[in-house]
């Protein structure tokens, strides 16, 4: 399932009716899927109210959708921008592909075991960040560009140095 036919059955829905009534300050700050067997048709969409500095997120699937009640934000730097869906002209099997070619040809090496996608509004635009947890407990990650598909950046970190 692609984002826009997510976005459309949420907003379509009763329940998101009746949230976005009391939350009209909110905005779609996020679009997360994992691209696994379990969650490939599972868009998470993130709506974020600076007001309250909460995240309120949705789980949509084929036939479902259940809400995530609203969660506080971990401060940053980064302002949390509203996502701008009619920048989005990549379809988010397009971006995976892309981020497959760079983990092929930069890291060959790296046999991914998990795939986490992230489409967001960063100041430079629309943006899928895809990242690719490996065997070697090492995390390639990939931007490429929601608006004309260009590799944006890319890097391979080890998991030890998160912590």
């Amino acid at each position: 399932m692609e984002l826009s036919t997510s976005i459309e059955q949420l907003e379509s829905s009763a329940i998101f009716k009746d949230w976005r009534i009391s939350h009209t300050d909110s905005f779609l700050a996020h679009a997360f899927v994992m691209f696994d067997e379990a969650n490939a048709d599972i868009w998470q969409l993130g709506f974020f109210s600076e007001q309250n500095n909460l995240m309120t997120t949705f789980l949509v699937e084929k036939t479902e959708i259940k809400i995530i009640p609203d969660q506080e934000v971990l401060k940053s730097d980064a302002a949390i921008l509203p996502l701008k869906v009619a920048d989005v002209r990549i379809s988010s099997l397009e971006a995976m592909h892309k981020a497959q070619n760079v983990l092929k040809k930069e890291y060959s090496a790296e046999l991914p075991l998990k795939v986490f996608f992230i489409l967001q509004q960063l100041k430079d635009g629309a943006i899928y960040n895809v990242t690719f947890f490996t065997k070697s407990f090492k995390t390639v990650n990939v931007k490429v560009s929601a608006v004309d598909g260009s590799i944006i950046h890319y890097s391979l970190s080890s998991l030890a140095d998160f912590s």
